[in-house]
């Protein structure tokens, strides 16, 4: 896993380092991606606008329902700084 800066807080893909009630992060949201779209190459060939809105609407829409998000192969967790640790 590669480790990314965010907002001043070193994170790991899976897990801010520390125990989560030492951070100063709160979790705001949490998205699935690439669950209806999972099977697309990544290197397909550019669609037209028309082609992928609707795998885009049903991936917005299954992003944000479990059991899907818990299943998706990628994962957007959003968390907002708080002035206290949790």
């Amino acid at each position: 896993m590669h480790g990314v800066e965010v907002s001043d807080a070193p994170w790991q893909c899976d897990r801010p380092e520390g125990e989560p009630e030492q951070t100063r992060l709160a979790p705001v949201a949490h998205h699935g991606v690439r669950i209806a779209s999972d099977q697309v190459p990544v290197d397909a060939a550019a669609r037209s606008p028309e082609d992928v809105e609707p795998l885009v609407e049903v991936e917005v829409r299954l992003g944000d329902v479990d059991p899907y998000r818990q299943v998706a192969t990628l994962a957007h967790l959003v968390y907002r700084r708080t002035s206290e640790p949790n």
